[in-house]
């Protein structure tokens, strides 16, 4: 039987049971004692771009092995909790910057961010693609085959608008922008045959199977061929002889004991894709020294502004999570911008997310959680910041908002606040340390604005998140400010590819899904004929 909170009562939130969970998809291997495998290429990272690439060469008839790090959860595995859900998050979702300035979500487990996020699927728009060939020299983000890439993974997932059913917290975006003549958009997502009664808990993973997540799309196409998926298993090292990869050393965790075992894959070729934090320091540890490796992380910080709708049943935990956005703003400096999308709300996440300033206050915000809407400003950055490894071996992460993501931040706050209040809100809440809170009929919505216009935004002043980290790794056409090349081979190491976020040049400014799986499959073009 499912543990029932106190306090959920009160709240009004009430977790569904859900049907019986479907079948899982994939066979995982356990590792239960030191063990050597051989293969043709080893993929470190299930995630986005390792599924795609693990579906890509093993349909070339290569032989596959895919190890992730993070739990080898599947449908039947999946509580809708949060308690549960955070296990399949970096850090039980607790990864921040050095200074905890900006709380980091970041998928650790099995299919990676495909499996926790909220089934957004955007393509890279041109504009931006112009600027990263321009910055990186590779012209191929410009051309038709990667036209083709897109196209081919939106089949693959599924992706359209027919699922896009719009909830409450969805619908007052919506109406807001309508009444002040924003432009707005409904979203497609990767989904087939969702229950929009559980579609707001799938950022704890989805046991219908119907999001279409990387497990679900792509490892099952790539185990048709015999492909191993490996959990619980980190990668060490990339093992590098004679400037050529040959391998990857790593350490597997019998999930029934808790033992520990080391793995080594014998492989000519290695793929990495561990993600933007990740994958930097995996590179460092095998000795991989670039000048740029690490260096270059953007992270779209985001702020969330909560509006309170008096008598109104918005439930924001409840249908699919984000299903509008307005994209007024995207061109707000040349192409840097900012979206305004929704943001799911459950209790745990925005007990810790909202600004409280006393017991009263806190248990006041909570008790009216059901009648609030949250808009989150997303950022597209262009200052970055860094990734580099720790002492004791978890990633430290540096990275502050420059002048323009702070100018962006502050406008995308109050954007947020005016959407909020076309839309009908009674109360608004900023996210600064520092009280800031809109009563409908005692404050008029532009002096609040104008508040919210002098405060500062970084150095913990203001609530960032980020659930996008790219760019540690970037792809160009020279290692003087690059990683790898164009075809994500890594410079100066024969058959070392890197497939994620962190090989784009610069921050996307959309959700990054869609083009993290475009760019590993222009890669996986070029390995599969190695």
């Amino acid at each position: 039987m499912k543990k029932v909170n106190p306090t959920w009562a009160s709240i009004g939130y009430h977790p569904p049971d859900g049907p019986p969970a479907a079948p899982a998809v994939l066979r995982i291997t356990i590792i239960r004692c030191p063990t050597e495998l051989d293969c043709d290429v080893v993929i470190v990272g299930s995630g986005a771009g390792g599924s795609v690439a693990a579906a890509v060469l093993a349909a070339a008839g290569k032989r596959v092995i895919v190890l992730e790090g993070g739990s080898g959860k599947q449908a039947p595995d999946f509580i809708l909790r949060e308690d549960a859900g955070r296990l399949l998050f970096q850090d039980q979702a607790m990864t921040t910057t050095s200074d905890l300035s900006v709380g980091i979500l970041a998928g650790a487990t099995l299919g990676g961010g495909t499996t926790v996020n909220w089934g957004t699927s955007l393509v890279l728009p041109f504009s931006i693609r112009m600027e990263w060939a321009d910055l990186s020299g590779c012209r191929f983000f410009i051309e038709e085959s990667f036209d083709r890439a897109f196209e081919a993974i939106k089949t693959m997932l599924s992706v359209g608008q027919a699922e896009t059913v719009v909830n409450q917290n969805n619908a007052k975006l919506r109406d807001g922008c309508q009444a002040l003549n924003y432009r707005w958009c409904a979203l497609p997502r990767n989904s087939r045959g969702c229950d929009p009664a559980l579609c707001s808990f799938c950022t704890f993973g989805c046991p219908l199977n119907a999001k279409q997540s990387g497990p679900v799309a792509l490892l099952r196409r790539a185990q048709e061929q015999d492909t191993t998926i490996i959990a619980n298993c980190r990668a060490e090292r990339v093992v590098i002889r004679g400037r050529r990869a040959v391998g990857v050393d790593a350490t597997a965790t019998d999930p029934e004991t808790g033992e520990r075992h080391t793995v080594r894959v014998h492989a000519p070729i290695v793929v990495v894709a561990a993600g933007a934090i990740n994958t930097p320091v995996l590179l460092m540890r095998s000795g991989v020294s670039l000048h740029a490796l690490g260096r270059n992380l953007f992270l779209h910080p985001t702020a969330v502004v909560a509006g309170r709708y008096k008598g109104q049943q918005i439930l924001p935990w409840v249908g699919p999570p984000q299903t509008i956005m307005s994209d007024q703003f995207a061109e707000y400096s040349g192409n840097y911008g900012f979206r305004l999308e929704t943001a799911p709300a459950h209790p745990g996440f925005i007990a810790g997310a909202l600004p409280w300033f006393d017991a009263q206050d806190h248990q006041s915000r909570m008790e009216h959680l059901a009648e609030t809407s949250f808009f989150i400003a997303l950022v597209r950055d262009r200052t970055s910041g860094s990734v580099r490894a720790g002492r004791d071996g978890p990633p430290i992460i540096e990275y502050s908002p420059g002048k323009l993501e702070r100018e962006l931040l502050c406008r995308g706050v109050q954007e947020a606040a005016r959407v909020h209040w076309a839309a009908g809100a009674d109360e608004i809440l900023s996210p600064h340390t520092r009280r800031h809170c809109f009563q409908r009929g005692a404050d008029a919505i532009e002096e609040f604005c104008a508040q919210l216009s002098r405060e500062p935004v970084d150095h913990n002043w203001m609530a960032l998140y980020s659930a996008h980290q790219m760019g540690t790794a970037r792809m160009g056409s020279s290692k003087r400010d690059a990683v790898c090349n164009e075809e994500g081979e890594v410079f100066g190491v024969k058959n070392l590819f890197v497939a994620d976020a962190s090989a784009f040049p610069a921050s996307s400014g959309v959700n990054p899904m869609l083009t993290i799986m475009a760019l590993a499959k222009h890669s996986a073009q070029f390995i599969k004929d190695r």
